[in-house]
């Protein structure tokens, strides 16, 4: 296991999280949306009421 996250790709905020999961994040452009766009073009397994992806999908972060 491992550390997990979400991606809200909601219209709305995702109230119903309410004080259960932690922001540390937002897209604020365009090239950062394409990637968000392509992770949600992987394959997944349905798991219960979430999808997961099949393969662990690791990301490296830095600040610009």
């Amino acid at each position: 296991a491992g550390p997990d996250f979400f991606i809200n790709m909601y219209e709305k905020p995702a109230t119903h999280w309410e004080n259960q999961h932690t922001v540390w994040g937002e897209v604020v452009d365009e090239e950062s949306l394409e990637v968000i766009d392509r992770m949600f073009d992987l394959e997944v397994k349905e798991g219960g009421t979430m999808r997961l992806l099949k393969e662990p999908l690791f990301i490296s972060m830095s600040e610009p």
